[in-house]
């Protein structure tokens, strides 16, 4: 418990008749225990008994706030975060506990604001530094989150966190190799953690390497049986693997498990879109979007796929809603500059696609897209290159040949 609750917390009981501070030491007794715990149903439940007791007591609030939170209750857990914050602003947790919430929901700025708060208040919280590395990664900000990885490693040079985390940035840098190294590091500082082999898959996917990926995944399910996401990394391997029905039914079983599987419906969308199915998307879309209406990511692949479907103006309606709120997201700018070309604006539409791929120049398809717009404005030479930096950066593999191949034979040929 931080200290000067814990003096605030005697405090209060200094004013309580000696007949039921001992009743009132066990409230707050019992939700430390949950806390510790982690049982987060129980959690809810003591700190509602403890606060009839303690109405004005912060760190009760903060251990609501995450509860809340893990169960699936955000805005809940925000209202009881900054009730937390306001009783004690010196607190440094709640501030963290806000920047995970906000980065859930997709709010970068906002996370990296409380993070930057909460270090304030405590620069020693090794929790933000990797919290802040993560969305680093996230952003694609490569020397950032290596800076925030190395301050936590020199804090705890034997956590296996930090060793996944730079297991994800070797693998954002493009050395899956080393990532593999990292994980495996992660893996015997602690054999008995699953996210070391759930880094270690990862790593072994970008590989290529489907069979050890899909080992090190089936040993974290085993490992963690609880953690029902876990069957969403699974299902997809085994799509990579060219196993589609077991894909699905891992799935299922997660959305059967559990009541908030947004993952599991998005990435059913993907599978659904990769098939054409485009009504079993849009509602698996519209279900992961309800589970989270603030990840960007939902709107994201609901906005391609209506550019999918030829629903250009419903596309348009989407993307820039995005755009608005994220001048920088490359992948729906990019999405947005196709759509102003089938609207018949290919010079905004140009003007969009340059804009992305100077945000992410890595990207195949928008290469695509501005390979499309060079043809449209007649501009031969430049379309077949931008086709030809799409195929080398591996459109093929991502999305499939039979798009590209057809603009390549009206713009080349």
């Amino acid at each position: 418990m931080n200290k000067p609750l814990m003096w605030m917390l005697i405090g209060c009981l200094a004013l309580m008749p000696l007949s039921s501070i001992a009743q009132n030491l066990d409230l707050i007794a019992a939700a430390d225990s949950s806390f510790e715990a982690g049982d987060y149903e129980q959690l809810i439940a003591d700190c509602d008994a403890a606060l009839t007791e303690f109405p004005d007591t912060a760190f009760l609030y903060y251990y609501r706030g995450v509860a809340l939170s893990f169960v699936g209750n955000d805005d809940a857990a925000m209202t009881d975060l900054n009730k937390a914050i306001a009783l004690e602003s010196a607190f440094p947790e709640p501030f963290l506990a806000r920047a995970r919430i906000h980065y859930a929901r997709g709010d970068r700025e906002q996370a990296h604001k409380d993070i930057r708060l909460c270090l304030k208040r405590d620069a020693g919280m090794r929790e933000a530094y990797l919290l802040r590395a993560e969305i680093y990664l996230d952003e694609g900000v490569l020397g950032e989150a290596w800076n925030d990885l190395e301050t936590a490693r020199r804090m705890v040079p034997r956590d296996p966190e930090v060793y996944c985390l730079r297991s994800e940035y070797y693998l954002m840098y493009g050395d899956a190799a080393k990532a593999v190294k990292e994980a495996g590091t992660a893996i015997k500082l602690a054999p008995d953690d699953a996210l070391g082999y759930v880094a270690q898959a990862m790593a072994f996917e970008a590989l290529g390497d489907f069979v050890n990926a899909k080992s090190d995944i089936d040993l974290a399910i085993q490992l963690e049986p609880q953690e029902y996401n876990l069957l969403n990394t699974r299902a997809m391997i085994l799509d990579a693997m060219g196993d589609r029905e077991a894909a699905l039914k891992d799935l299922e079983r997660y959305i059967a498990k559990d009541s908030l599987a947004w993952d599991a419906y998005f990435t059913r969308s993907w599978f659904s879109m990769q098939d054409s199915a485009w009504q079993a998307a849009e509602q698996d879309l519209f279900v992961a979007q309800r589970l989270q209406p603030e990840l960007v990511s939902i709107a994201d692949q609901l906005g391609y796929l209506y550019l999918l479907m030829g629903e250009y103006a419903k596309a348009k309606s989407v993307l820039d809603t995005l755009v608005a709120k994220d001048s920088e997201n490359a992948f729906a700018r990019a999405n947005l500059g196709y759509v102003r070309l089938q609207l018949g604006d290919p010079d905004g539409a140009l003007k969009d696609i340059q804009h992305a791929i100077k945000l992410d120049d890595l990207e195949p398809r928008a290469y695509y897209y501005r390979g499309a717009v060079y043809h449209a404005l007649k501009k031969p030479t430049k379309a077949c290159e931008d086709l030809q930096t799409a195929e080398e950066l591996g459109f093929i593999d991502y999305y499939g040949e039979a798009e590209l191949k057809a603009l390549k034979k009206k713009a080349c040929d």
